[in-house]
């Protein structure tokens, strides 16, 4: 076979001229530069020399690139890697890998921005997520875009998960591809700064709190405070919070609403075993835990209804959204409570 500079390589052809012939075999031949003199002496480099430089620079190039990609400085391609403006990326039904990532410029409602990105989950699942402010308007807008994608107003899209801030949305790629089904979602992103957010409800949770079984940590934490137990009861059952979403555990809330004074951080070291039913608090959130498991959160009390029940025809009491308030309530209502519920007779009062 030939020397592999005397096959022409162009665009992977065989037939196509070369357009660099002889290079590699010229490289390191001395050439006199027209119109100029050469460099001699201990000023003149020599041709290892100069590939040496050139690749010193090349690694600084690198270093640099790889801590500006560290530190999240470089931003995503416009285009097709390769293509540029001029080669249009293909269109898929599956999400590909890669930084396969749409951004959306801000919509504007409100008053507020909100930027879109549409982030692959697996091959049939895919991540919404909007650039905004942690708070109610922002959860409200995830509710509405929820809303809009849920009960086959959005044909292919199968189940929703709503977070802080993002939407997980699970699809039929038979149904709807993956680019076709982010254009979608972006454009009724913009719908949701003046559509109406669907009903909610206000609940209110009986919650049994200055009982040593009940809220274990009840003392501890108005200690750390510097505050009185019934400053501790006061406060937290004064104030109304907001469920942001359903997660950690079937049916477990994320509140918001927590007083200030009651901000405090999550215990160093989580319990193996929190029952279900505790009342807890932690940094700035409320949390009541649905199923006994694993926690941070510090107990104020326990509440006796039951926030998930698989045999129950509506097994997740709460949803994203509702508005709770937590009543005081002593030992013996509580019992009474407990008794309702396990027999399935208890209704939470609810407007």
């Amino acid at each position: 076979m030939p020397w592999r500079g005397d096959v022409s390589w162009a665009h992977g052809r065989f037939d196509a001229p070369d357009p660099w012939p002889r290079r590699s075999q010229d490289r390191h031949r001395e050439r006199t530069l027209s119109g100029r003199s050469r460099r001699t002496g201990a000023h003149r480099r020599s041709s290892g020399d100069r590939h040496c430089r050139r690749d010193a620079t090349r690694l600084r190039r690198c270093a640099a690139l790889r801590a500006r990609r560290r530190a999240g400085v470089l931003g995503l391609r416009r285009h097709a890697a390769g293509g540029g403006a001029r080669i249009e990326a293909p269109a898929h039904d599956h999400a590909q890998p890669g930084a396969h990532v749409r951004h959306r410029s801000a919509e504007h409602g409100l008053g507020r921005a909100v930027s879109v990105r549409c982030l692959p989950a697996g091959d049939c699942a895919v991540v919404i997520e909007l650039d905004a402010e942690i708070g109610p308007e922002l959860n409200r807008r995830l509710r509405v875009l929820e809303w809009l994608l849920g009960e086959g107003r959005l044909a292919g899209v199968t189940e929703t998960v709503p977070s802080f801030r993002s939407l997980l949305v699970y699809y039929d790629p038979d149904a709807i591809g993956y680019d076709a089904l982010c254009a979608a979602i972006e454009a009724r992103v913009g719908q949701t700064a003046h559509t109406p957010a669907p009903d909610t409800r206000s609940i209110e949770i009986p919650c049994c709190y200055n009982d040593p079984e009940l809220g274990f940590d009840l003392q501890a934490v108005a200690a750390r405070l510097a505050v009185s137990v019934e400053s501790v009861i006061e406060l937290h059952s004064a104030a109304e919070y907001l469920v942001y979403f359903i997660g950690f555990a079937p049916g477990q809330p994320y509140l918001t609403g927590l007083a200030p004074q009651l901000a405090i951080p999550r215990l160093e070291s989580p319990r193996t075993k929190t029952p279900a039913g505790a009342v807890g608090i932690g940094g700035t959130q409320g949390c009541i835990y649905s199923v006994q498991s694993p926690g941070g959160f510090w107990i104020l009390g326990h509440t006796p209804l039951r926030l998930y029940d698989p045999d129950a025809r509506a097994p997740i009491l709460l949803e994203p959204g509702d508005r709770l308030r937590f009543r005081s309530i002593g030992r013996d209502e509580y019992d009474a409570i407990a008794a309702e519920v396990a027999c399935g007779s208890y209704r939470p009062r609810s407007a």
